[in-house]
């Protein structure tokens, strides 16, 4: 429950002293955990506070996502192996543009060329590295990739 309190001590609108609503499907992620729409609505709903989540209710709400991701079977040495076996062979597929042990737009492109995909320019690609990495710095690193995936509800 520390990195929990962490995400939430770093999180903290600190004029209000609450966890803001909208930065709740953010803070999931940065457990490697997701949350569909209808989750995240329920969530917001329930924990609504003017404004945002205090310490004790956003405590609950991650306590409660955690349990479930535990209770589902997920979060295991195999799957950790599986998302670095998935990652690796996308650094291979990269050709040369994987030296940096990341994702980068070269190693995209190369990507869509393997996959045969000529419909993917390059603003798409930078737009698929803006939303894996949530920030723009232009490469994917393997915890960007892990959060990726489990947004997405992918399961291996």
């Amino acid at each position: 429950m520390d990195e929990v309190a962490e995400i939430y001590d770093l999180s903290v609108n600190t004029a209000t002293g609450l966890f803001e609503v909208v930065n709740l499907e953010d803070a999931i992620a940065a457990l490697g955990l997701a949350a569909t729409p209808g989750e995240l609505y329920e969530i917001e709903q329930t924990v609504r506070h003017a404004g945002g989540v205090d310490r004790e209710m956003f405590m609950e709400v991650m306590a409660f996502k955690l349990a479930e991701h535990a209770k589902a079977g997920v979060a295991s040495a195999d799957e950790h192996a599986e998302l670095k076996h998935a990652f690796n062979m996308f650094l291979a597929a990269s050709g040369p543009a994987a030296a940096s042990g990341t994702i980068t737009l070269a190693g995209l492109r190369q990507i869509a060329r393997l996959a045969e995909d000529d419909k993917a320019s390059d603003d798409d690609l930078r737009e698929m590295l803006l939303v894996a990495t949530g920030s723009g710095a232009g490469a994917v690193d393997f915890g960007d990739f892990c959060a990726v995936i489990r947004r997405c509800g992918a399961t291996l």
